[in-house]
């Protein structure tokens, strides 16, 4: 059994910050209701208002939101399965879920049951969900990150396993899997099945300033077709209009990345540089061996390095950047380009949140140099799984249906969320999203991180090195080799090859 992660005190004031920013605020006691609040989500042609509580936790029971106060239908993205009256679904949510809750709450109100959802941010859902149900505890639905599939294997069931009537609605064409983008389906799947359905979804995409290359006559990006980081040849590449915005600089920088060390700097790493320079940190297919001593490890990561002390065009600021640090960076036009999740594009057009709306433009992440090199980036999102501790598992099933249903999908995606589903994306209410297409190629191109449970480690251990190689303390190479021998002799301790 595994041992529940402890929270560090970097980690729980990087998401304090995101926890406060959803109305939800973590503290060290019991659950308490304080006033309602309203809060209203603007996208262009809706405008939301819900009511809700806010809830402080750490232990006890859980708290119930009220019916919210809606002035979009939500109704009709529920379309329950059948009723539950006086049935008690359990849950354990992220607060980056926000949007979900208006239809959680309308789903109980159509069917009878009452939800009682305990919110908490990704850290602490982690570790609360790997401590409860590691103990027996019965909570009915769990959202899970994809890379978490792995850890949180023995304490949940595959959808194959599902009450019948429920495993067989997903199936039918009228919940339509097919019509769920190839990278969100990916975050569920562990060894080779559905362990839950996706509820949001992003990829990483290139967000860059349009204007900027008007400026400069430079050719911008396709927005589907791929498209070279770096090329010694005469194909056009990233790198060369990076040079290129140079004299922007102190203004704006041609680049900005998140380099702080914590959950994103590593991630970006592998998402941006090794994967699209053809390279991996495990090879699934060799028993999950480090490659980290590959030589497009090695270019990668010096290429990397190389942005911001031997070309000049990262911002220096980026080392102290993570997710929200890099969005309003772009926001406030620091930077010119970078790689962003394809959910960010929405307040990026904002008027009322950023000073660049409307200079926008987005392609695919580009690709490293030949021969190997590919377009991909890292899928992220949230999906929902029943655990094997569940005592109401078809309520449960019903309402994760209508949290990922065509239905449900478009609503929240008009409220901000990344759509999991192809059919949102053509929607005719989604006609202001106009960066579709490149979401959607985004999403069919990229990939998962693995999924066993030795993983968190071995990507803890890929933040400190890559922060170490980029602040010049390793060499690329000295920071690999490290990585390299971490992970080789934690795979081999437990057992995936002699």
């Amino acid at each position: 059994m595994s041992e529940p992660k402890k929270v560090g005190r970097r980690t729980f004031l990087n998401y304090a910050i995101a926890v406060v920013a959803t109305g939800v605020i973590v503290g060290a006691a019991t659950y308490f209701a304080v006033p309602k609040e309203v809060t209203t989500v603007t996208a262009p042609g809706t405008t939301v208002t819900t009511t809700k509580t806010v809830t402080t936790t750490v232990t006890g029971t859980p708290t119930t939101s009220p019916t919210p106060t809606e002035t979009v239908p939500f109704k009709e993205g529920v379309k329950p399965l059948r009723k539950y009256p006086g049935v008690k679904v359990t849950a354990l949510f992220s607060t980056h879920s926000a949007w979900m809750g208006p239809l959680v709450d309308l789903w109980a109100k159509e069917t009878g049951a009452q939800v009682e959802a305990l919110w908490l941010a990704v850290a602490d859902l982690e570790a609360k969900a790997m401590t409860d149900l590691a103990q027996g505890v019965s909570w009915d639905i769990v959202q899970l990150d994809d890379p978490w599939y792995g850890e949180f294997e023995p304490f949940i069931i595959p959808v194959s396993q599902w009450p019948s009537e429920y495993r067989d609605y997903i199936y039918s064409k009228e919940y339509d899997l097919d019509d769920i983008t190839k990278g969100a389906l990916k975050m569920p799947t562990h060894k080779g099945e559905l362990w839950g359905l996706p509820y949001r979804t992003g990829a990483r995409m290139l967000f860059y300033r349009k204007d900027l290359y008007q400026k400069y006559g430079l050719k911008v990006p396709p927005a589907t077709e791929e498209y070279y980081f770096w090329d010694e040849g005469n194909e056009p590449s990233l790198l060369k209009d990076l040079i290129a915005l140079k004299p922007e600089i102190p203004n704006t920088y041609p680049f900005g990345v998140m380099a702080k060390q914590g959950g994103a700097n590593a991630y970006h790493y592998i998402s941006e540089w090794l994967w699209p320079w053809g390279g991996t940190v495990l090879d699934e297919k060799d028993n999950w061996r480090p490659k980290l001593d590959s030589r497009e490890a090695l270019e990668s990561l010096t290429f990397y390095v190389d942005l911001l002390h031997k070309y000049g065009v990262m911002h220096p600021e980026s080392v102290a950047w993570e997710w929200s640090e890099i969005q309003t960076a772009q926001q406030k036009g620091k930077v010119a380009v970078t790689n962003l999740y394809t959910p960010y594009a929405t307040a990026m057009n904002d008027p009322t949140k950023s000073d660049v709306a409307g200079k926008m433009g987005y392609a695919l992440v580009p690709k490293g140099p030949p021969p190997k090199g590919i377009s991909t980036s890292a899928v992220g999102g949230w999906s929902f799984s029943i655990t094997k501790f569940s005592k109401n598992k078809e309520a449960a099933a019903d309402l994760i249906i209508n949290l990922t249903n065509k239905e449900g999908q478009l609503l929240m995606a008009k409220l901000g969320s990344g759509p999991t589903r192809k059919s949102v994306f053509a929607h005719p209410d989604m006609k202001w999203m106009w960066w579709s297409p490149t979401i959607i190629a985004s999403l069919e191109r990229a990939r998962t991180h693995p999924k066993i449970p030795e993983w968190p480690k071995i990507h803890i251990k890929g933040q400190e090195v890559v922060a170490k190689a980029l602040a010049r303390i390793m060499t690329p190479k000295e920071a690999l080799d490290e990585w390299q021998k971490y992970a080789d002799s934690l795979l081999r301790e437990a057992g995936y090859y002699k």
